[in-house]
């Protein structure tokens, strides 16, 4: 059967099935709005691929899908050693300790979880690239619906902020819809959210072991995410028990966090945090970029971090400026910048009335003070304006989620 016939007999099956899902599972979204995510997101999948071809070579997107092609035959041919991959007798083989054997670890595992999710596709799809982003958008795309039944649900009337910053931002969607790790991070992480607070309400194992296998996805697919995950999720845990002292904890946690981070400074080795970011900095300086903003190297202090602070501030809520964009790609990323800074301004003009409460919500607290922390990381560490907004798409669409549920786009503001 044609390609082009395949795609569009597995789109209309895997609507369906997102209808399925919606109704059983009493997601409060209409059937047209449900369609529309799902192709948007499959049409910038498809469109990510085709760019990452057409101009940069096919980057990581095509080599996964091209490794898929021969884990496929693998699994035809030599069946043990596709599931020997999995285990983690090479990367601690080759290691000289454990915590380097637990980093090329977990490199193997985020590349084999993506390779060989490819190559069980690749059964259905003939190999055809494009059919298995049909794929795996599908699978991903679980990640912003359990994220809007949560939001939905602790935030009622805010159904349509919800709905647009969850799956009609195009630039967000574009980089959390091609075949990478970013929609399975933003997938672990709604795993995370969604099944903490099945766990308070029923306190089911079920739910206990969902949430688990959530926090053990962020630690395969972005590792370096994990930790500054960890103290957002511990303010959630606790502001649960108080919410109406939510910020307390959250200040007091991350107050906590930053003093333990600096303190590790006199640690050895890959205990010594700031050294560790400092490493990862320098990690990326030793690569080529066609565009490089400009960051200073960082010392593994505080003077050295604060120092080093606005132009990690600069790069990734400021920057690429438009007159500084080159090529389409920069260009969004521009758009995308300012489009946040719109919004944020839209946070102060049109907040809701009871925004405060809102504010104060411990969900609210955990995606805001996540994203802002996760994006100044990213700016310490990244000079490339394309990496830059591809790492930090998750944490900004949990930035801008945390936003919209405070703003009241009815409100007049001179009333």
């Amino acid at each position: 059967m044609l390609p082009w016939l395949l795609f569009f007999m597995y789109t209309f099956l895997l609507l369906a099935a997102l209808y399925r899902l919606a109704a059983t599972r009493k997601i409060a979204i209409r059937p047209p709005v449900l369609a529309a995510a799902f192709l948007l997101k499959v049409g910038l999948g498809c469109l990510y691929g085709f760019i990452f071809l057409k101009y940069y070579g096919g980057d990581d997107t095509w080599n996964y899908h091209r490794e898929s092609i021969l884990e496929q035959g693998k699994l035809l041919h030599h069946t043990g050693e596709f599931f020997r991959d999995l285990l983690p007798g090479r990367p601690f083989g080759a290691s000289h300790s454990w915590l380097e054997g637990i980093h090329y670890y977990l490199m193997d595992l985020e590349y084999w979880a993506i390779v060989k999710t490819l190559a069980l596709f690749n059964f259905l799809s003939g190999g055809n690239y494009y059919i298995n982003v049909l794929f795996f958008d599908a699978l991903v795309f679980a990640g912003p619906l359990l994220l809007f039944k949560l939001c939905s649900g602790l935030f009622p009337q805010r159904e349509k902020l919800l709905c647009i910053g969850l799956f009609f931002i195009p630039s967000v969607t574009f980089w959390l819809s091609g075949i990478r790790s970013e929609g399975l991070l933003l997938l672990s992480m709604a795993v995370v959210f969604y099944y903490y607070y099945q766990w308070t309400r029923r306190r089911t194992l079920r739910s206990a072991l969902l949430c688990t296998a959530g926090l053990l996805g962020i630690l395969v697919f972005r590792s370096e995410f994990l930790f500054t995950f960890i103290p957002a999720f511990l303010g959630l845990v606790l502001a649960k028990r108080k919410p109406s002292k939510s910020i307390y904890y959250f200040f007091f946690i991350y107050i906590v966090a930053l003093l333990l981070f600096f303190a590790s400074s006199g640690l050895p080795g890959p205990l010594n945090l700031p050294a560790v970011i400092a490493g990862k900095q320098q990690e990326f300086f030793r690569l080529r970029g066609n565009t490089v903003l400009p960051l200073d190297s960082l010392q593994p202090t505080l003077p050295g971090f604060l120092r080093v602070l606005p132009q990690a501030f600069s790069n990734t809520c400021l920057r690429p400026f438009p007159w500084e964009a080159k090529g389409p790609l920069q260009m969004l990323a521009s758009l995308d910048i300012a489009g946040c800074w719109v919004l944020a301004g839209a946070l102060v003009f049109y907040r809701r009335r009871d925004w405060r409460t809102l504010a104060g919500n411990p969900l609210v607290l955990t995606m805001l003070f996540y994203s802002m922390a996760q994006i100044l990381l990213i700016g310490f560490t990244v000079p490339f304006p394309g990496a830059i907004i591809r790492y930090k798409s998750v944490p900004e669409l949990l930035l801008l989620l945390s936003l919209l549920v405070m703003i009241d786009p009815e409100r007049k503001l001179f009333k």
